[in-house]
């Protein structure tokens, strides 16, 4: 979270009063910039305090990755590449670091687990950019909807969440046959989560170049991404414990 607070505060500071689909970035009266530093402070001391050297190398990847998400001289969202700098903070990156605090080394498992993860994250922000293009294409922020057009990025956005229930059911099924166990049959149960994605692709569909239509498409992208990992966590835990 202090990496996404830290690239929305960044993203304020460069392109101050920038008109967009919806508000994100955190610098209002509740969460100022120095909020977000004391923060990374906290972070820092827990860090040295438990001895985590790897957990501090995943931060300065996230750290490094959040400023040249806007920050020159890289500016990631602007190149085309803001959605897979995401994907991979708020899945890998952020599920490794969770690991190793509480397993004090790094994993497969984990690692492969996450992408389902990630690709949702991505798919919120790739969902939000339909309504930012004209605000994008303003300031030359060339997004990757911005540069595949509507038609495709649907295709794309579509994808995305096809292949995080693809994963998670090869990942269930090499559980079944104790091939793999990167998670567990019991994971299944996120296939709950599957009306948010229906709803959304379909409102997409419909709406894609309206900017206030296609907010239920935003919203239900978000709960699909909760509502996924949740019931993939608890359907893990399940599985360990009763052995399925």
């Amino acid at each position: 979270m202090a990496e996404n607070h830290a690239r929305s505060v960044l993203a304020s500071i460069v392109r101050p009063g920038r008109p967009r689909g919806g508000p994100r970035a955190p610098t209002g009266p509740r969460i100022q910039p120095s909020h977000v530093f004391l923060g990374c402070l906290i972070g820092l001391y827990l860090v040295f305090a438990f001895s985590l050297p790897y957990l501090f190398a995943l931060g300065v990847i996230g750290v490094i990755s959040s400023y040249f998400y806007v920050g020159p001289p890289f500016r990631f969202a602007y190149r085309g590449i803001g959605e897979v700098i995401v994907g991979v903070n708020f899945g890998p990156i952020m599920t490794l670091g969770a690991y190793y605090v509480q397993a004090g080394s790094f994993a497969w498992e984990p690692l492969l687990a996450s992408i389902p993860v990630g690709l949702l994250v991505a798919a919120i922000l790739w969902i939000n950019e339909f309504p930012d293009m004209d605000a994008d294409g303003a300031v030359g922020k060339r997004t990757l909807v911005l540069r595949l057009g509507y038609s495709r990025s649907i295709g794309v956005y579509i994808g995305m969440v096809v292949a995080a229930y693809f994963l998670l059911i090869v990942y269930a099924l090499l559980a079944v046959f104790s091939l793999v166990p990167i998670t567990s049959l019991a994971s299944l149960v996120a296939l709950l989560s599957l009306p948010f994605a229906m709803k959304a692709v379909k409102v997409l569909r419909a709406n894609y170049k309206d900017p206030h239509a296609i907010i239920p498409a935003n919203a239900n992208t978000i709960f699909l991404h909760l509502a996924f990992g949740i019931l993939a966590i608890l359907g893990f835990t399940v599985g360990a414990v009763l052995g399925f």
